[in-house]
């Protein structure tokens, strides 16, 4: 009897169905299954024919948590009955396993655990609703997943969907099912010209994509994303002003909390103010009950968009980003979609709103969405054809066009057509100073210059010398010497002023894919590079100020030397930015796999 993926064999990996059990009820089964494996919350749809699209329910909810949870009788469990089982036993318990994706292992109650392992439980888990609901497999199944995932990621997520008996599963990027489903669905149609801006924010992160209409389906112009902003990241910024708002000796219990109750009154805070953030979304007040402190605290919207703000605005600094990477102005913006649960927050459509011009595009469900138009996307469009790796397999996912696409002559293509991705532009052409340093063989991956704070202080100075100047101009006309004494001295302040400026817009970091190089082109030319190969720690340190404004510290450390770039500060979009360099440096056949380069 083949072991279910609730079942850890000796050797302590996760097995999961038989692949031919899968491949032989394909044949029995008529109905396509699509599912969206998120941070906080997985989506399953089913799409049978002739009847919509309809969600899969976990628990009477059709969103499942991602949360698993192994017990020390070897059983995993998925969901609810994870998150219920975690106090009495948290070492065995995972909340977000999608952000352990790169960790490759995880251990849970003593068992070092494949994260493929932990994935495959919670697709199983999905399928599984859907064979209870409908009587049989799955005829096809579609999973979707970040644009920005590149061949290692997208490798965990095959092996896993394999593991979990679905051998040939489609992927499809996210950004390409929500557009799919906002002109199938919605039924927007996007003007001649015209791109759409995707605007994802879930649990954990925010991704934004910049989509555009080809005759061949969907088209990825850019995206970005950030990690360390999602919802989970607002309900930790409202936790925070809950306990400095009403201080009491219980929120030392419910920060660490040491017996069992302690832990699932911890669980239970975390609960309550994720659902009073959603009813903000809705009403203009919610009451959040605290465990152990014993009190029904009051937040109003005002104070939810207050706190929610400096991670909002940081969202739409990276729309804007991409946009400008994609080379494509805010004018030339045709729809807006804002989808995943934290998108609700009304915030959200308003600051949007404001940046592009453009207002969002609200559905009832926007966490349905990705499930849902994943299962529509008929067509294998330009980001949609992938690679489906299956233990060291790997082949090109057929495509198929029942929509009958048409030659310029209009001649129908043949059912295998895929047409040729261009290579997408990563950024504008390269800074004057910086090109002249590039060399012919190398490829640039980004270029940026110091944050305005760098000469936020000669700029104080600078502007406080002109009244300054004038009064003692004033005060010294009747005195030859004193006014030549001002004069110098003002002419040296708005002159060093002037330097410094100068400097600034004319010193740039820049990453290629082999090297980390500082160029300065103003009054002194200076060249300074880092080779990849020895960089050997990558960190970043980003203080309070830096946080509200948008800079940090970036630190290098290579083969324990000392080096002139080992620390760089007031670098702007630290986090991106260091996401950029590390990717690069430990990751570079992934970065060249995802812009097409040979």
């Amino acid at each position: 009897m083949e072991p279910t993926v609730g079942q850890i064999r000796h050797d302590g990996v996760i097995h999961g169905r038989s692949a031919r059990h899968y491949t032989e009820s394909v044949i029995r089964g008529g109905y396509r299954l699509g599912i969206d494996f998120g941070t906080s919350t997985t989506v399953a749809m089913i799409q049978e024919p002739g009847r919509p699209v309809r969600p899969v329910h976990f628990d009477a909810s059709p969103r499942l948590p991602s949360a698993v949870f192994l017990g020390v009788d070897g059983v995993l469990l998925t969901g609810e009955d994870a998150e219920r089982a975690a106090p009495a036993h948290p070492a065995g318990f995972e909340a977000h396993p999608k952000r352990r994706v790169d960790d490759g292992t995880v251990w849970l109650s003593d068992h070092e655990l494949g994260v493929v392992n932990l994935v495959a439980a919670v697709l199983d888990r999905a399928v599984a609703e859907a064979v209870r609901v409908t009587g049989t497999d799955p005829s096809e199944v579609v999973i979707t997943c970040p644009e920005a995932w590149g061949p290692a990621r997208r490798t965990i997520l095959t092996r896993a969907a394999a593991h979990a008996g679905l051998d040939g599963a489609l992927l499809v990027t996210e950004p390409v099912a929500a557009a799919t489903y906002l002109v199938e669905v919605v039924g927007k149609a996007l003007p001649a010209g015209r791109c759409l801006v995707v605007y994802d924010m879930g649990a954990g992160t925010c991704d934004v994509s910049v989509v555009r209409v080809t005759p061949s389906g969907f088209e990825v112009a850019a995206s970005g994303g950030l990690d360390d902003v999602g919802g989970l990241d607002i309900d930790d910024v409202l936790v925070r002003h809950l306990r400095r708002a009403h201080p009491d000796p219980g929120w030392a219990q419910l920060d660490w909390p040491t017996t069992l109750e302690q832990r699932q009154a911890r669980q239970a805070l975390w609960r309550n103010v994720r659902e009073a953030k959603e009813q903000l979304s809705r009403q203009v007040s919610a009451d959040v009950f605290v465990p152990l402190v014993d009190r029904r605290l009051h937040l109003t919207r005002d104070e939810l968009e207050r706190l929610a703000r400096p991670l909002l605005d940081r969202t739409v600094e990276l729309t804007l980003a991409t946009l400008r990477r994609a080379g494509i102005p805010p004018e030339d913006v045709g729809a807006v979609f804002p989808i995943g649960g934290s998108s609700r927050i009304p915030l959200v459509a308003t600051l949007l709103h404001r940046a592009l011009g453009v207002p969002a595009t609200a559905v009832d469900d926007p966490q349905l969405v990705v499930a849902h138009g994943g299962l529509l996307h008929r067509r294998v469009t330009l980001t949609a054809v992938d690679l489906t790796i299956v233990e060291g397999r790997s082949d090109i996912a057929e495509p198929h066009d029942p929509f009958g696409l048409l030659d310029e002559d209009g001649t129908p293509m043949p059912p295998s057509y895929v047409p040729p991705r261009p290579r997408p532009s990563l950024d504008p052409p390269p800074h004057v100073v910086v090109a002249r340093h590039l060399l012919p063989t190398e490829r640039r991956r980004g270029e940026w210059r110091r944050h305005w704070v760098h000469v936020a202080g000669s700029a104080v100075v600078g502007a406080a010398s002109i009244p300054a100047g004038i009064a003692a101009t004033a005060w010294a006309l009747g005195s030859t010497g004193w006014l030549i004494t001002v004069a110098v001295a003002w002419f040296s302040v708005l002159s060093q002023t002037a330097y410094r400026f100068n400097e600034w817009s004319r010193t740039w970091l820049c990453l290629t894919d082999q090297r980390l190089m500082l160029v300065e082109g103003g009054r002194n030319h200076r060249s300074v590079s880092l080779a990849l190969d020895r960089i050997t720690e990558i960190e970043y340190e980003q203080r309070r100020l830096g946080q509200i404004l948008g800079y940090g510290v970036l630190i290098v450390e290579a083969d324990g030397r000392h080096h002139q770039l080992r620390r760089l500060a007031h670098l702007p979009n630290i986090r991106e930015l260091h996401l950029r360099i590390t990717e690069q440096v430990y990751q570079p056949h992934a970065v060249a796999a995802r812009l097409l380069e040979p």
